[in-house]
């Protein structure tokens, strides 16, 4: 029935509706329901030409028995090809006679206008008691609220144009009007989609370009100017990307096949309360890139609840600025295999490595921004087992040389200690020194004083300062052991944490 016979019972239908007769169409199957979808999915494709959206829209129809001329209304719902609106169809089914792998059955669908046209008058009427309330709404709602109504409106309006689309084809007298025409709203939605009014029309900007096909995308928190530290902003904005991929999101990094890496500037020559530009990358994982994303600009009134400054930028600049630039020697530092900012849910398991070019000591400094306010430093513990100071610096080997170390503390049995996400949650730094001396005493005398507490060991002073002071602190010369110079390199990586 689909192709030379689906043609013939169209252009007949089309004939007669001409002429003012009733619209029909016949369909088979090997069931009555397939027989009578079959039917409703030919009648529909009269209309096929005028379709202009896809939203869903289950059909329903009454029938009619020639004997007793009496309509029911029939319960079961038939969603056919073009998502048209069936309503008042006639339907009638025989049975072809066969019998076994061959039976059948034929159905046939007609539409009389002298019954179909009040009902869709009906129908057209109750969308428009629904669309008017909210085109009210829409012209006093706030920026962020616009964005859901149009969404809802653009629906209501794909609905209220089939029905009348249906009415003006079976020349009705006439038809309900809104207050704002389809062709007013859509050139209104249109205008109004070229502004980013909420995080998620930016999210959906970001993943336009991404194919619908690509499955198991991990999403990165887009980084402040490139900077590696986190925000507020950035976890919420990562939230909204997720929501729109969908199921092709994979929140887990170890199980995704892409990932989406983005960054955020503020608008050249600005400042505070000014418009913000994003972008975002789509790579494979090995750092081929798939894909970009348009350049979105999102206004303050947008993104500005959020803190959208790194808590920790100060310190990242002090970092950038004290870092040596050393050919000879370098350390980097990672979290759970990898080096990029991420974020982590309470009760989450972290497992610190560090990699250096040459045999050295390092110890850990962490700087802590959290939720409620509190912000200060502590020193990494690499041995639970030793006393004072010691229990902060680790010897890198030459075995170990440009290879990924562990460095979480061990048990009793040797097994690495994971860090556990616990609260309070926010921001946190951790920031590497590493030093080529061979004498331990020279290391430890670089090592800050602290306060021991419940869960850190303190050091005193904001991040930036204990940042400088420990420094400052690094040895330079190990002049009585050796001739040799000392080396020292810095490395850093932040990280966000939330419930």
């Amino acid at each position: 029935m689909r192709k030379f016979t689906l043609f013939l019972i169209t252009f007949f239908s089309l004939f007669s509706f001409l002429y003012g007769n009733s619209i029909t169409s016949e369909g088979t199957g090997a069931t009555e329901a397939a027989a009578r979808a079959d039917a409703l999915s030919n009648l529909s494709f009269f209309f096929y030409t005028e379709v202009k959206s896809t939203v869903d829209a289950s059909t329903s129809f009454t029938s009619k028995d020639d004997a007793v001329k009496k309509k029911s209304q029939m319960d079961k719902k038939v969603l056919v090809s073009t998502d048209m609106p069936l309503l008042g169809v006639e339907i009638k089914i025989s049975d072809n006679g066969q019998t076994g792998k061959n039976k059948s059955y034929t159905a046939s669908a007609k539409m009389e206008p002298e019954v179909c046209i009040p009902l869709y008058k009906n129908e057209v009427e109750k969308i428009k008691a629904v669309i008017e309330p909210k085109l009210r709404n829409l012209a006093k709602a706030k920026a962020d609220r616009k964005d859901s109504i149009y969404v809802d409106l653009a629906k209501d309006y794909a609905q209220y144009e089939k029905h009348v689309m249906v009415l003006t084809a079976m020349k009705a007298e006439s038809v309900p009007e809104l207050s704002k025409t389809p062709e007013e709203f859509s050139a209104e939605y249109a205008q109004f989609s070229k502004n980013v009014t909420s995080l998620d029309k930016a999210a959906a900007m970001l993943v336009s370009e991404i194919p619908e096909a690509l499955n198991g995308i991990f999403v990165y928190g887009p980084q402040f100017e490139g900077d590696s530290a986190s925000t507020a902003f950035s976890r919420v904005m990562t939230q909204s990307i997720l929501g729109k991929l969908g199921k092709r999101a994979e929140i887990e990094k170890v199980r995704s096949t892409y990932y989406m890496q983005g960054t955020y500037y503020m608008v050249p020559g600005s400042v505070d309360a000014e418009d913000m530009m994003m972008s975002y990358y789509l790579c494979k994982n090995d750092g081929s890139v798939v894909a970009a994303s348009p350049l979105v600009r999102i206004p303050y009134s947008v993104y500005g609840q959020y803190n959208y400054l790194p808590a920790s930028y100060n310190l990242t600049q002090e970092i950038a600025k004290g870092n040596v630039a050393d050919p000879e020697f370098g350390v980097s530092v990672r979290i759970n295999g990898d080096r990029k900012p991420q974020t982590f849910r309470s009760g989450d398991a972290l497992e610190i490595e560090v990699r250096a070019t040459q045999q050295c000591y390092i110890y850990i400094v962490g700087h802590v921004y959290n939720e409620k306010g509190e912000v200060f430093s502590y020193l990494f513990p690499f041995d639970i087992f030793a006393d004072g100071k010691e229990q902060f610096v680790k010897r890198i080997p030459a075995k170990d040389v440009n290879k990924w170390v562990v460095v979480n503390p061990v048990d009793d049995e040797g097994e690495a200690i994971a860090f556990e996400v616990i609260p309070p949650y926010g921001e946190e730094t951790l920031q590497v020194f590493a030093l080529t001396t061979n004498d331990l005493e020279e290391v430890l005398s670089a090592i800050p004083d602290y306060k021991e507490s419940d869960d850190y060991a303190i050091v005193r002073g904001s991040p930036v300062e204990v940042s400088t002071k420990t420094r400052g602190l690094a040895v330079k010369k190990a002049v009585k052991k050796a001739s040799k110079v000392v080396h020292k390199a810095e490395g850093s990586i932040t990280y966000s944490t939330h419930k």
